[in-house]
């Protein structure tokens, strides 16, 4: 399964199967979505019952799928195809940036957590959130990097000349890195930083999960602004 006609047909399939599910599949269970936010978010389900996450370029192109699988083995993601560089996960905002078009203006800066799934969650908790505060003018971007190492759309944060603010993992791993994309930020003139963490070392998901139900992305939502606003 290589050529865009394949992927876009598999991925086709697996979100027709999970429009037919009546409850959150199990590989999305404890990860704080509602199952019409699974479809929001346009997310599949295979007919193994692993998760498949789209991921396009900024284009529109879809260039891969991800699948967080069922049955870790040991991993706990596939990539298809296998390699596929790994490409970010766009919120809508970043697209309508990167073509100029569009009202929602990530004017605050760009968000880039580490996973997908917790960049989803974060899209949708800093949207509910902002809704009350003028949403148009008060939005930041978000970008989720597919793993501690990235890669990072460096081209493209360079051209959008907004501050970062990187949220990753806690652990050796993501302290490296953290290390030298503030010093790749600060070569190209960037203001970034590392958010604090949500609460302990908590993922995205986690937190709202903490909430789950109508609460979870109001909860969630609400944190980040917290977090963001002292930065």
């Amino acid at each position: 399964m290589h050529s865009p006609i394949e992927l876009q047909t598999f991925l086709h399939r697996s979100q027709n199967h999970l429009l037919e599910q009546n409850h959150i599949p199990q590989v999305f269970a404890g990860r704080g979505f509602t199952l019409e936010q699974l479809h929001t978010l346009q997310l599949g389900l295979d007919a193994q019952g692993n998760g498949v996450i789209p991921l396009h370029s900024l284009e529109g192109k879809l260039v891969g799928l991800k699948l967080r699988l069922l049955e870790p083995n040991p991993h706990k993601y596939l990539e298809i195809p296998n390699p596929n560089d790994n490409p970010p996960w766009f919120a809508p905002s970043i697209f309508e940036a990167a073509r100029g078009t569009g009202t929602l203006n990530p004017s605050n800066g760009i968000l880039c957590i580490e996973g997908e799934l917790n960049a989803m969650i974060s899209h949708l908790a800093l949207h509910f959130a902002l809704e009350g505060e003028n949403a148009t003018s008060s939005h930041w971007g978000i970008i989720g990097l597919g793993s501690t190492f990235g890669p990072v759309p460096w081209d493209l944060l360079e051209r959008m000349s907004l501050p970062i603010v990187f949220y990753l993992d806690p652990g050796r791993a993501g302290d490296k890195s953290l290390k030298l994309w503030l010093e790749r930020a600060k070569g190209l003139g960037l203001q970034a930083a590392r958010a604090e963490p949500l609460r302990s070392s908590w993922d995205a998901c986690q937190y709202a999960a903490m909430y789950a139900g109508v609460g979870s992305l109001e909860a969630l939502g609400l944190r980040w602004i917290q977090i963001l606003r002292r930065i």
